[in-house]
């Protein structure tokens, strides 16, 4: 009972290892073309939002500008990555964390940690709709 547990733990570890090492990658990337050739990756996404819920309510979800803003802070400007979203810097030093670990740290599904959290995101998004 115990190993299925563990397998099931491991495998999301891989698949979250695999995602934040494709998104620092593409962080990198950025930073690569923003230094060498003054090209900005952000301007090949498209200028129509994707997100659903901005779409239906024309109010920017607590997610909105994330991938401009992480790519913003691959290029090192960092007030215009926590301009675009101010969670930007935290989500990416999380990223490095859990990437750098090789495994999701156990405390992080711990109900305390996921409510702070949420409350904080709540708050933050609240207080930028204002």
């Amino acid at each position: 009972m115990g190993k299925v547990k563990f397998d099931r733990v491991r495998k999301s570890d891989r698949v979250l290892k695999t995602g934040i090492s494709i998104v620092l990658v593409v962080i990198g990337l950025s930073s690569v073309c923003w230094f060498a050739a003054g090209f900005d990756l952000a301007t090949l996404l498209p200028r129509h939002t994707l997100c659903p819920f901005r779409a239906v309510t024309a109010v920017p979800c607590p997610g909105c500008g994330t991938t401009r803003a992480l790519l913003r802070a691959g290029q090192l400007r960092l007030r215009d990555a926590v301009e675009l979203n101010p969670f930007a810097l935290p989500l990416l030093a999380v990223m490095i964390c859990f990437l750098s670990a090789g495994r999701i740290p156990l405390c992080t599904g711990h109900p305390s940690i996921k409510k702070a959290a949420l409350l904080v995101v709540l708050l933050v998004w609240l207080t930028g709709l204002v």
